[in-house]
């Protein structure tokens, strides 16, 4: 394929590899779409934003609870060795 001149050969070539490799060229797209949901697009962004909010706040509460976990075993730790100034 690389060494063929002509783009109908190169066309030729390339489809003769996606037909070996299982690719099938021929598919068609339906443009007809179907809308079920009917609420505006505006009221849907908002509930999904809210979705994401939701769960970015117990992102960072987790987050927070993690880091205050790791700052009272840091201040045991310096209770015990005195290697830091907490």
């Amino acid at each position: 394929m690389q060494n063929a001149v002509s783009e109908p050969v190169k066309l030729k070539a390339s489809t003769e590899i996606l037909d070996r490799a299982g690719v099938r060229g021929g598919i068609e797209l339906d443009g007809n779409l179907s809308v079920t949901d009917a609420r505006p697009a505006a009221d849907i962004i908002s509930e999904r934003l809210n979705r994401l909010a939701s769960g970015a706040i117990n992102v960072a509460a987790a987050l927070a609870f993690r880091g205050g976990q790791y700052c009272r075993q840091l201040r045991q730790a310096d209770k015990i060795c005195g290697f830091l100034a907490i």
